[in-house]
Formats: structure tokens, C-alpha cells, sequence
């Protein structure tokens, strides 16, 4: 069953807008380009199985001098998927909807999943007392900050006490930031470095997200606790990542004027598309502090969310289906944010859509 947005591979349509992936649409940077074609000649090597240089550029880009706690993955969710192995937790604790891979590991391991549903009445505020109240021994937590599907953003303040909390009780947290440098207030919002005085804490970042380039597969994340560390990386492959990610690694986080001028264009078209869509009367759009928007279809749109997938798909445009997303219904939808051309046409026949739907009852 598929569960993820970006899979343009089912429909053969070379002007698919994709709108059910949530990718920079500035593509990817053109400094890795250049390293690339510059450096053709290392992938005959094997690569550095300790990632030195990689670490070592992960972590001016975080401002950090202990290189020792980064862990370079191939992609955030392989990390992932090895930290929720690499200690005998009891349970997951998991806010719904979010992504939907952290559960499916969690079955993978048979590891018992309880989620607490998120109150559209509040906006899908997450309830963090409520999450302590359900904290054991060895409890794992997986938030990813800010949410995907629905955009919330935890405030640092608000986690920081929130995890004090959890840690006292025994349990452990994973934040994942694989949105967190599309937020309005980066680099304030981040966990890192706030965060890593907490030993039961690992913050997982995607690069590929922000950078553009998700085929690439490059993630890594950070943690103080020596123990949940080095049982991560007994249990990584060697040469696990490859050295085109390796290459990325070492441009992408200089590239100063990619990361700003990414920043520029997220603050302004998420801006925009939010007001456009507030426009759109036959459903509500909520805010967002990624690079998508969370809506419901009204009673008044007459359709579901299938049915507006389809439907937008007669004009080269796809949106995320709710599918996979626990405590949701049918109809909810993920909206990515494109350039200002791309987002202009995808308003213009969601609405359109729409009010065609409209006419025809």
C-alpha cells in the first residue's frame, strides 16, 4: 500500500506538477552540481567509512565542536529506523497524523504503537502533558517538528521542558527536523544546539528536504548519549553512504546564498498560498510552518479527497491523499508549496475544481 506522497512514477505525464512531495522546488543547488562533474574521479574509492569531512561539514553548518555526536545517515529515515532499533524500548508514542514510516518500523520490531490523536478544534496543537501522562520506562516518543501533515511547529521552549519531563520519567525522544529550516524563525526553532544537554534526546534531520534533491538520500542527526550513539552505528552498514551524498554533504551547507534565497522564497509563497487559499470558501486550509499546507474539503465542495485528486489530475496536477495518515478521514489533503508560477496554476484549478463541482449539483 502506498503511503507516500512523491510517486510520480504511477502516472505518465511529463508535466505533472507534483504536488504530493514535499521538496524545495529550487532544485538542487548548483554548488553539488559542480562538485560532481569536479570530482567524477572519487567515486572509483570507496568512501571515508568514518565520514570524517562529511561530520566535520555537518557540523559547522550547526555551529557545533563535537563532530563525535553527529550521525550521517543515508537519508533521515534509515537513522531512524536503526535508532528505534538500537535500544530495547517498550513502547512508541506517536501524535497522529504524522509520518507514517515511524509506525510501520515500529511493527517491523513489534513494538506495541499508542497514538494520541490530534484535536482538529485545536488546530492540531499537539497535547505534550497529555503525551507525559502516557510516558513508561523506556517509552520511545518520535515528534516530528515542525509536523508533516499539518505544519504545527512546537515552540523550543515549550519542547525543552516537555522533554525534561519525558527524561525524568524514563523515556526517551526523537525529534524529527526534516522541515525545520523552512520555519519563519530558523535557526531559533531548531532543538540544535538548545537540546543537547538532554541525554535521552536524538534530533534527526533530513538534508535532503531543504536542499532539494530527495534521490540523493542524506540525513543525519545528533545526540549527547554515548550509549544510543554507538549502538546506532554497530548496527550501520559500512559504506552505507554513498559518495555522491558525501560530495553533497560537503557543498550544500556553504552555499549561502541557495540557503537564503530558499528562505526568501518559502516565507513569501507560503504567505501567499495560505491567503489564496483562506479565498477558496468550499475549504480550510491551516497554517503552516512547512513547506505544504494541511486542508479539509467543506461540505460544501461536494467531493472528498480522492475525488479532487482525480479530478486535478486532468490538469497535470497531484496532491497527497490522506491515505496512510491515521486519524484523519477522507477529507483531508496535503498541499506542497511550488514555485509562484506552479502555485498560481495549482490555486487557480483547485478552485476552479471546485466551483465546477458547485454548478453541477
Amino acid at each position: 500500500m502506498e503511503f507516500h506522497g512523491g510517486n510520480i512514477f504511477d502516472f505518465e505525464n511529463e508535466q505533472l506538477i507534483d504536488c504530493s512531495a514535499n521538496i524545495n522546488p529550487l532544485g538542487i543547488p548548483l554548488c553539488f552540481q559542480e562538485a560532481l562533474l569536479e570530482r567524477m574521479k572519487e567515486w572509483t574509492y570507496y568512501p571515508d567509512r568514518k565520514y570524517r569531512s562529511l561530520k566535520k561539514s555537518i557540523a559547522c553548518y550547526l555551529g557545533l565542536e563535537n563532530e563525535e555526536w553527529i550521525l550521517p545517515s543515508s537519508g533521515a529515515m534509515e537513522l531512524i529506523s536503526i535508532a528505534m532499533e538500537a535500544y530495547p524500548f517498550e513502547k512508541l508514542l506517536l501524535f497522529t497524523p504524522t509520518f507514517s514510516e515511524y509506525e510501520r518500523k515500529a511493527k517491523q520490531l513489534k513494538m506495541p504503537v499508542e497514538r494520541i490523536p490530534l484535536s482538529e478544534r485545536d488546530e492540531f496543537q499537539p497535547n505534550l502533558e497529555k503525551m507525559i501522562e502516557k510516558v513508561e520506562k523506556d517509552s520511545l516518543i518520535i515528534l516530528c517538528n515542525p509536523n508533516n501533515p499539518t505544519g504545527v511547529l512546537v515552540s523550543t521552549k515549550e519542547l525543552l521542558v516537555w522533554i525534561e519531563k519525558v527524561q525524568h520519567k524514563g523515556g526517551y525522544v526523537l525529534i524529527d527536523e526534516a522541515f525545520i529550516e523552512f520555519t519563519d524563525q530558523y535557526p531559533r526553532t531548531s532543538l540544535i544546539p538548545a537540546g543537547l544537554s538532554l541525554d535521552h534526546l536524538l534530533i534527526v534531520r533530513a538534508a535532503t528536504k531543504f536542499f532539494g534533491m530527495p534521490g540523493v538520500r542524506l540525513g543525519y542527526g545528533v545526540t549527547r548519549n554515548a550509549q544510543w550513539r554507538e549502538s546506532i552505528q554497530q548496527r550501520m552498514d559500512p559504506w552505507h553512504i554513498h559518495i555522491g551524498a558525501v560530495i553533497a554533504g560537503e557543498v550544500i551547507f556553504h552555499d549561502k546564498e541557495y540557503i537564503q534565497f530558499s528562505r526568501q522564497w518559502i516565507q513569501k509563497e507560503r504567505l501567499y498560498c495560505y491567503k489564496e487559499l483562506q479565498g477558496i470558501s468550499a475549504l480550510k486550509a491551516y497554517p503552516s510552518q512547512g513547506n505544504f499546507h494541511w486542508i479539509r474539503l467543506l461540505p460544501s465542495a461536494q467531493m472528498d479527497a480522492w475525488e479532487l485528486q482525480q479530478k486535478l489530475l486532468e490538469d497535470h496536477i497531484l496532491i497527497r491523499s490522506p491515505q496512510g495518515f491515521y486519524n484523519t478521514d477522507s477529507y483531508f489533503f496535503r498541499l506542497a508549496i511550488k514555485n509562484h508560477r506552479e502555485n498560481q496554476y495549482v490555486l487557480h484549478f483547485l478552485q476552479k475544481k471546485l466551483e465546477n463541482k458547485k454548478g453541477e449539483s
